[in-house]
């Protein structure tokens, strides 16, 4: 089959899922307060927050029992609590995604982190490079997180190998039509394309609509179903 363009999942792909739940998660939930109480007036921000207040709302009325967050006034403390309980139920709404990539560009600008990135990947980017194979990144991460990590990765910067970057706002990760639109975006035949994830359901949704997939079994991944999907477990099996 032709290859002609590479898409790439993130988290369990290039970087270590550890690195999401241990290092970027804990951050955001440390400096989101400091954050918006600091950046409360700028436009985006104040976007942001009206958000939020949206979707603490529309969780009330659906019978959810997310901690108190009066209307009266700006209240970082309330803010902060419905932060942290929206990242422990995992919800993975908009606001709450913009609101963690700014806290994490302040903290990669700052130097206090370094996007951690699997010791195959650099190496096989520039390969990739030499060859002119495209590559894309599709996560659920927004894609100023995803920028962010690729810029200030601990190999460097490595934004000049990526092509463009797609989250969920193209759609979800597990529907076929997600990978429709990505092709097209690009403007390539989707059986033209290789999709890598750690994912069994995301590689199914890619799969149906024509794309070559690839699993891939890093160190600490979850477990994943059984699939008939082939997998590698370094970038240098990909290029060898």
């Amino acid at each position: 089959m032709q290859l002609d363009v590479l898409l790439l999942d993130i988290e369990g792909t290039i970087t270590p899922i550890d690195f999401v739940y241990e290092t970027l998660f804990p951050f955001a939930r440390r400096h989101i307060r400091e954050y918006i109480e600091q950046n409360q007036d700028t436009q985006s921000d104040q976007e942001d927050l009206t958000q939020l207040k949206i979707q603490y709302r529309i969780d009330t009325e659906n019978g959810l029992t997310p901690p108190r967050w009066e209307d009266s006034s700006f209240d970082s403390l309330a803010i902060e609590r419905y932060v942290h309980w929206l990242m422990d139920h995992d919800r993975k709404v908009a606001p709450l995604k913009s609101l963690q990539g700014k806290v994490w560009k302040s903290g990669y600008e700052t130097g206090m982190l370094r996007g951690r990135v699997f010791a195959d990947v650099l190496p096989a980017f520039q390969l990739l490079q030499r060859m002119k194979k495209p590559i894309y990144l599709f996560s659920s991460g927004s894609v100023l997180a995803q920028q962010l990590l690729i810029s200030y990765s601990e190999s460097g910067d490595l934004s000049q190998y990526i092509n463009g970057y797609f989250d969920t706002t193209t759609g979800s990760k597990g529907e076929p039509q997600s990978y429709e639109t990505i092709a097209a975006n690009i403007g390539v035949k989707a059986s033209n394309m290789l999709f890598i994830s750690d994912v069994v359901d995301e590689l199914d949704a890619a799969k149906q609509i024509g794309m070559q997939v690839l699993l891939a079994r890093r160190p600490g991944n979850s477990h994943q179903r059984e699939s008939l999907h082939t997998h590698i477990e370094t970038f240098d099996e990909l290029v060898a």
